[in-house]
């Protein structure tokens, strides 16, 4: 099988051909373009170890013979520079840092247009700085397909074997997000920052310490609002739907609720006469919890107007008008602390 190799440059220029060799032995793979991204250093051990004349991709095409497809045509060389057009030497300053990912990714690009149908085979080569590393593999999980590889390149596991693969296994997104996401490292970054931004709110609620807060914006509600809320938030962590029962059927789970979070503890704190009445298993009119529900539908209204009028179809209760309410946001942006497990 023919494949396309990526691979950043390490300290042992050597490993890079061990690898194209390995690639053979192991897994009946044959490198027939390799893009290989390097700095000043590396740039000049490449050209003295692997291209000149009579070097190791010479040497490596001699004994592989027929299965060495690989060829100084097909090497590309690729040099990672600053916008002025100096080489790198290293990256440890933020903005070369920046112009290395973006070399990377820009050659990563040109060698899956290239491979077409072929598979890509990212490689992590020994005596890789551990920063290349961790860039090399972000970028092989943004832009990796079906189908493409990548291995951690080992000369330190098995005596007398130079190279051992190990192909590891992540996630690859090339081609599963919108194109307009994935034009450059950067573009990628802030995606996923304006992702962040339009996340769904996080929602907190503290039972032990009396709070409940939306991003970190506390919001105002009554010691019975606000248990009315973290039940509705409960139940949404448990269902599905996150629809929960009202009205005089739904007053026993309600009451279990409220027992296990020992809301009995604190009926002082709590203004609410019925739900009172109820901890204290007395007959309840569920006119009166109807009003509490009511309020609190009322207080989540006031908070989004105020703060975030988009959260509002998240954060306020709904009702289907069949005796159910809930919240609609989903249960991973819920937390709920002083919580008894269930």
């Amino acid at each position: 099988m023919q494949v396309v190799l990526v691979a950043v440059m390490g300290g042992k220029a050597g490993s890079l051909l061990d690898t194209v060799e390995a690639l053979h032995r192991e897994r009946k793979m044959q490198v027939a373009e390799a893009f290989v991204i390097v700095g000043r250093r590396e740039m000049e051990r490449v050209h003295a170890k692997i291209l000149d004349a009579g070097t190791g991709l010479d040497r490596l095409r001699e004994k592989m013979g027929d299965a060495a497809l690989l060829d100084h045509d097909r090497f590309h060389l690729r040099i990672a520079r600053r916008p002025n057009g100096q080489i790198l030497d290293e990256d440890i300053h933020p903005s070369d840092a920046a112009c290395f990912r973006e070399a990377l990714w820009r050659t990563t690009g040109d060698a899956i247009t290239l491979a077409g149908a072929r598979p890509v085979v990212f490689v992590l080569l020994p005596d890789l700085r551990r920063s290349a590393t961790a860039v090399s593999t972000a970028i092989f999980q943004l832009l990796g397909r079906d189908g493409d590889v990548l291995f951690d390149a080992r000369d330190d596991l098995y005596p007398g074997k130079r190279v051992a693969l190990i192909e590891l296994e992540l996630l690859k997104l090339g081609g599963k997000l919108e194109g307009t996401v994935l034009t450059s490292f950067q573009s990628a970054l802030d995606a996923v920052r304006a992702r962040d931004e339009r996340a769904p709110p996080l929602v907190r609620i503290d039972l032990a310490e009396g709070w409940v807060d939306v991003d970190g914006h506390l919001v105002d509600l009554s010691p019975a609002e606000r248990l009315w809320y973290a039940y509705l938030a409960w139940w949404r962590a448990d269902r599905p739907d996150g629809w929960v029962l009202v009205g005089r059927d739904g007053h026993e789970e309600l009451l279990a609720f409220l027992r296990r979070v020992g809301a009995r503890r604190r009926t002082s704190e709590i203004r609410s006469k019925p739900l009172r009445q109820l901890l204290e298993a007395e007959s309840v009119d569920d006119d009166d919890l109807r009003n509490l529900r009511g309020k609190t539908v009322q207080r989540m209204k006031r908070w989004c107007s105020e703060h975030a009028p988009d959260w509002a179809q998240l954060l306020v209760p709904q009702t289907d008008g069949n005796g159910h309410q809930r919240i609609a946001l989903t249960a991973h942006r819920i937390e709920i602390r002083g919580l008894p497990v269930r």
